[in-house]
């Protein structure tokens, strides 16, 4: 995953950590030139709609 590029704008640059649902990466936003904090949900995880709910409200 690092190095992907999301959303044609967040470039993923480090994995910062990871849980049971989601992992943090690290990212570059050239629109704002800073770094920012992106989460994405594991897989697994987005297939169930609870877990769904309880991430979009994290």
């Amino acid at each position: 995953m690092i190095g992907t590029l999301l959303n044609e704008r967040f470039r993923l640059e480090e994995k910062i950590g990871s849980g049971g649902m989601s992992t943090v990466y690290r990212a570059f936003d050239p629109t704002l030139e800073r770094r920012v904090a992106i989460k994405l949900m594991l897989r697994d995880t987005s297939e169930d709609p609870d877990q769904l709910e309880r991430f979009r409200r994290e």
